[in-house]
């Protein structure tokens, strides 16, 4: 037995020093720069203030706010919703709890419309979470024809139940909370990834209420829709045919661009302008439009710049660069950059937050293994 072992070992040794071969010595490595991704820019330029309240703390005093606000007049009601409202725009930002908050100041300051707003707002605050993840379109590979079933069926039934729910309180609900209610179901399709029928619901509430300040969301939800729509559309090609469905991308993020151009005229200072730009930008991305993009991502942040708006800025920023950074040969660096479809440098170069982040991803060439000489 141990001569058949001392065979075996005769072909390992033979493999020599290579099978336990030493790492190269460090000089051998490219030569890296630490650089900072954006996060690390924003938590530099906007760190959190520690005195405002957590996450946490913020939905604990908003699932309340109702028995908080019942005993005060107009103008408490409104100052301690823009309180509220400052600690979730300079603190842990949540565009849920910016929606509640906005909608309660719509109606806050009158008093008999935000009496009989209690039942929509309390249910805001307990009923409105998004239900469980909807399952693949298509069967995974590693789970039964039941289980997949199964878990579709859970879904709809959660879906359905939510949806029937909503259309009893539409049915119940006073006239001035209609729009509000109407808005509130599309925005629950549209988290349910229901793009299609979210898109149906706000084109509803905006003919049925064109002049009702709901609207100004319904119109922003309904450019995203269509934006989701495309991108559903685009996931959706086959490989064997990736064009399959171009046409019809096209003219979902045709439609979505001219919503978005019609709400920033119609609605030059609003509440969502700011964010109109930035899903502008998030469809030109889409269109291989990276220079023009980072333009938009730029706007939004001169409309706002608060905390929220930079992160986002920032990250979506961040996207487009790691983007450009890959969209190019070594033999095109004899070109200059299209601004609008490449790189626009002078929009960049007035943002300093945005131009150092540019910069960081440029001066670690190893990090990016594509990237070419040229940038």
């Amino acid at each position: 037995m141990r001569r058949s072992h001392l065979v075996f070992l005769i072909p390992l040794i033979a493999c020599g020093p290579s099978f336990y071969q030493a790492p190269p010595s460090l000089g051998s490595y490219p030569e890296r720069i630490a650089a900072k991704r954006w996060q690390h820019i924003f938590a530099e330029a906007a760190p959190l203030d520690p005195a405002l309240p957590t996450r946490d703390a913020l939905d604990e005093t908003c699932a309340k706010l109702m028995e908080t606000l019942a005993p005060m007049d107009a103008k408490m009601r409104l100052a301690e919703i823009d309180r509220l409202l400052a600690e979730n725009r300079n603190g842990p930002y949540s565009s849920r709890r910016a929606n509640f908050l906005h909608e309660l100041r719509e109606l806050a300051g009158d008093a008999p419309l935000f009496d009989s707003a209690k039942p929509y707002f309390e249910w805001r605050a307990s009923h409105d979470t998004a239900i469980a993840p909807a399952p693949p379109k298509q069967r995974p590979w590693s789970m039964t024809e039941e289980e997949y079933g199964n878990i579709c069926q859970l879904y709809n039934a959660q879906l359905n139940d939510r949806l029937a729910g909503i259309d009893q309180e539409i049915a119940n609900a006073p006239a001035p909370l209609l729009p509000y209610w109407k808005v509130r179901r599309g925005a629950f399709l549209f988290e349910s990834k229901n793009y299609p029928e979210a898109a149906k619901e706000f084109s509803s509430m905006i003919e049925a209420f064109p002049t009702h300040r709901r609207a100004e969301a319904a119109k922003l939800m309904l450019a995203r829709a269509k934006l989701e729509q495309s991108r559903d559309l685009r996931r959706e090609a086959s490989f064997k045919n990736p064009t399959e469905n171009d046409n019809e991308i096209a003219k979902l993020l045709d439609e979505s661009t001219a919503t978005l151009n019609e709400f920033i005229v119609t609605y030059p200072e609003g509440r969502f302008t700011a964010d109109a730009e930035g899903w502008l930008g998030a469809i030109a991305f889409d269109q291989g439009r990276l220079g023009l993009a980072v333009r938009h991502q730029l706007a939004r942040l001169d409309r706002q710049p608060t905390r929220e708006v930079t992160r986002t800025v920032l990250r979506e920023c961040d996207r487009i660069f790691e983007k450009l950074l890959e969209s190019r040969e070594p033999g095109d660096s004899d070109t200059y950059p299209d601004p609008e479809i490449q790189f626009d440098a002078a929009s960049v170069a007035k943002h300093p937050l945005v131009a150092r982040l540019f910069v960081q991803h440029t001066i670690d060439p190893a990090a990016h293994i594509t990237l070419p000489l040229y940038w």
